[in-house]
């Protein structure tokens, strides 16, 4: 399986930096830079986890994964930046955000159903 911790540790950290960044004529590029990683790492997630334990039950998971909380958590990480010129891509980042906490929603829906005999 892909190695999601360190991935989601390392949007944690670009977020968190940009948090304590004062607001410069680069910070757009760089919201639009985190939006792409985010998005990134989602498709990534989807691709290569989500599409995996739809299909099979898969029995080397992370078991002290718990993709639930990890859900939470992304959301936790929303942007608020108060600069007008910057509400737009502030509001980028917190939509990928929404979209990697989904994905790692159905990823736990998926870990926790009831496999067929079959998978």
């Amino acid at each position: 399986m892909v190695d999601y911790k360190n991935i989601l540790t390392g949007v944690a950290e670009r977020l968190s930096d940009l948090r304590e960044e004062r607001p410069s004529a680069g910070t757009r590029y760089r919201l639009m830079g985190v939006v792409a990683d985010i998005m990134e790492v989602a498709e990534t997630l989807q691709k290569e986890v989500l599409e995996r334990v739809r299909q099979e039950a898969v029995l080397d998971a992370d078991v002290d994964a718990d993709f639930d909380v990890m859900a939470e958590e992304v959301l936790s990480w929303e942007l608020t930046i108060k600069t007008d010129a910057l509400q737009e891509p502030t509001q980028q980042v917190n939509d990928a955000l929404g979209g990697l906490s989904d994905v790692l929603t159905q990823i736990g829906s998926q870990l926790s159903r009831r496999h067929k005999d079959e998978e």
